[in-house]
């Protein structure tokens, strides 16, 4: 049975239209962010090379120094790294990042390893992490304005 002109000319135009709505969804990675993933990639090295080394100079030029976070953030980091011994990162992987007009949304996933040097006993803080971290472009390049657990976004 012969198919009727009008279904034959529809019947590509819906699979492009489907196909369009598909690479849409939420979760794919427009074409401009992958062009970018490699800076992002590339900042969370430098951000976990520096926190391994207990580096606060290396990881404050990575951050936004201006953000509201960042006093809090260096705290908290000043602690951690006063009562660790090493620290080691095992393992980091960003999974996902999503640009918004203001940023761009990196969640991450890392094991970092870290034990108390008087008591031996692992640093809370560390271990496995799912981070959310917001960057922002600053002078050209982009720096970190924001580091939250990953549900607290």
């Amino acid at each position: 049975m012969r198919k009727p002109r009008l279904l034959w000319l529809v019947q590509p135009l819906f699979i492009l239209l489907l196909l369009q709505i598909i690479t849409c969804l939420p979760g794919s990675i427009p074409r401009a962010q992958t062009s970018n993933e490699a800076a992002f990639t590339a900042l969370l090295q430098d951000f976990f090379v520096a926190y391994n080394k207990k580096d606060m100079a290396a990881l404050a030029r990575l951050w936004d120094v201006d953000a509201p976070e960042w006093p809090a953030y260096k705290q908290k980091l000043e602690r951690i790294f006063a009562t660790s011994g090493e620290i080691k990162t095992q393992s980091h992987k960003l999974i996902r990042l999503e640009a918004e007009a203001s940023g761009v949304w990196l969640w991450v996933n890392a094991e970092v390893n870290g034990h108390d040097k008087i008591t031996g006993s692992p640093i809370a803080e560390l271990g496995m992490m799912s981070l959310t971290v917001f960057c922002q472009r600053r002078q050209g390049d982009w720096k970190i304005s924001r580091a939250l657990s990953a549900f607290d976004r």
